[in-house]
């Protein structure tokens, strides 16, 4: 059996308006056309989500939002955790160590340096930056989500918008 998890940094966020909280801060035009360019991609790359967790942050829920409809995930389903945005690293590898082994894939929204670290702390390969919109793809040849703290994942794809170049600019 196989367990999957993508792991997606939000898109480009807005910065134009100061008086915006950081959990406020919407997606810009750029990170729109990315996040749609990217889910159209994604949505033939792998099976619908069982699962799909979003930090609270409206650019990471906006760009899970996006991500569910491409692939036909119904967004009141998409389960948002505070943690993902307030607790890093560690939080989250518990949190995907936690779901229903009945569940083999999961899809996770969130932020930086977070998501980077967990996509070179499951696949072993150092990664230097996961850039706004970038997705990893990562499969654990175990049974039980609780065997993701070994490790011992496998990058099957890493994918950012730059590497669409003019098909999103």
């Amino acid at each position: 059996m196989m367990k999957t998890v993508v792991l997606i940094r939000h898109a480009k966020s807005s910065w134009n308006n100061m008086e915006w909280t950081d959990l406020d801060r919407p997606l810009d035009s750029r990170g729109l056309l990315d996040a749609e360019a990217m889910a159209s991609i994604v949505s033939t790359k792998i099976d619908m989500p069982q699962a799909i967790f979003s930090s609270p942050a409206i650019r990471a829920l906006t760009t899970a939002k996006i991500f569910a409809n491409a692939m036909k995930y119904s967004e009141n389903k998409i389960i948002i955790n505070s943690g993902i945005y307030e607790q890093g690293v560690k939080f989250i590898k518990n949190l995907l160590c936690s779901p229903d082994n009945s569940i083999n894939n999961i899809m996770l929204f969130g932020h930086n340096p977070a998501i980077t670290s967990l996509v070179s702390y499951f696949t072993g390969d150092y990664i230097d930056e996961l850039p706004t919109c970038g997705i990893a793809c990562v499969d654990f040849f175990c049974n039980n989500w609780r065997d993701l703290m070994n490790r011992n994942g496998s990058l099957r794809f890493l994918i950012t918008p730059k590497q669409l170049g003019d098909a999103i600019a």
